[in-house]
């Protein structure tokens, strides 16, 4: 049996630094689907989010176990993006993910941000589920994703 922890448990550390970005990234590649592959495709895009965005680990007894990156710097449309969105596999379906969207979406309002955006892979049904239930509503999609956003 799991043992559960609660919200007292976790805290969140903002991380801003290239290498660390690259490092989480790294640790979750296998759970991002766009991230599988080329670890100079990574290192672009953790310096994108080093200059540009915000990453926040959460951690549980001082390992993360999930994180997120958001872009919040739109200040004229006052959108946020949630580029990445990730919790450790064996800490899923015990409310994690959701401490770790309701943080996200706390961190957009706190950048004075009114509407929130993301995409999920057309096959990730899990995903699409999750964001519905709080609050995302489909908005578009391509060949391969469905884009979603959020009032805030």
């Amino acid at each position: 049996m799991k043992e559960k922890f609660g919200p007292d448990d976790i805290f969140f550390m903002r991380i801003t630094d290239k290498n660390s970005i690259k490092k989480v990234l790294l640790d979750f590649n296998d759970r991002l689907p766009p991230l599988q592959g080329e670890e100079g495709y990574v290192d672009s895009v953790s310096d994108k989010i080093a200059k540009n965005g915000i990453v926040l680990c959460m951690l549980l007894k001082n390992t993360i176990i999930g994180f997120f990156t958001m872009y919040a710097n739109d200040h004229e449309n006052r959108k946020a993006f949630i580029s990445f969105i990730a919790v450790d596999s064996s800490y899923r379906a015990a409310g994690y993910g959701t401490m770790l969207l309701k943080k996200a979406v706390q961190t957009a309002k706190e950048n004075n941000m009114e509407l929130m955006k993301l995409e999920v892979l057309k096959d990730n049904v899990i995903a699409q589920n999750f964001y519905k239930k709080h609050g995302f509503y489909t908005i578009g999609e391509s060949e391969n994703s469905i884009y979603l956003e959020k009032k805030l």
